[in-house]
């Protein structure tokens, strides 16, 4: 009798939240110095009429249910975005758990600490996983933020792929999974 060794790949779902599964509510980093709380509460009461894009709601449902995990990784800070963040997912609760990692609220939003959280935590959750059978999928609107990731998570150590998603459209025709 011959037995096979079965090799069972399971898949890992990094996603960030604004710009990238709905629209984004946040001015550019860099425009946001003066007075953060009034531009909190004015991003506040405009996201309260925002959802996650419906075709990202299709993707989530076909890919992500069986998946090991998804995180969204996000430049929100909890102390002002948290009940909002959870309403606005609430259309996926339903079919997978997932964690929500936000920016520190204790630290200032310049590109390139935002950037480094967002590789650092890449790393983390990489590290949480078996190296031989896990894909990570990472989804961001950021163009700029992929030579980081490459630049600090060696692709010959980890399988992962990274997808620029800026639209609604790009769930749909930017977003083959292969499993």
């Amino acid at each position: 009798m011959e037995y096979k060794i079965i090799h069972v790949m399971g898949d890992v779902f990094i996603f960030d939240i604004d710009g990238c599964i709905m629209p984004n509510i946040f001015p550019v980093i860099e425009e946001v110095q003066n007075d953060k709380e009034i531009i909190n509460k004015k991003i506040i009461k405009k996201a309260f009429y925002i959802s996650v894009f419906p075709e990202f709601v299709e993707f989530y449902k076909k890919n992500c249910v069986e998946s090991l995990a998804v995180y969204f990784l996000t430049g929100r800070k909890q102390k002002y975005f948290r009940k909002i963040t959870e309403s606005q997912l609430k259309p996926i609760e339903n079919y997978k758990n997932y964690i929500i990692k936000y920016y520190p609220d204790k630290k200032p939003h310049t590109l390139k600490q935002y950037f480094n959280w967002k590789v650092n935590s890449i790393k983390q959750i990489m590290n949480q996983w078996a190296q031989d059978f896990v894909r990570f999928h990472i989804y961001d609107d950021l163009e700029d933020l992929f030579p980081f990731i490459f630049r600090e998570i060696s692709p010959d150590n980890r399988n992962y792929k990274c997808k620029m998603i800026q639209g609604r459209t790009d769930w749909i025709y930017k977003t083959n999974v292969k499993t």
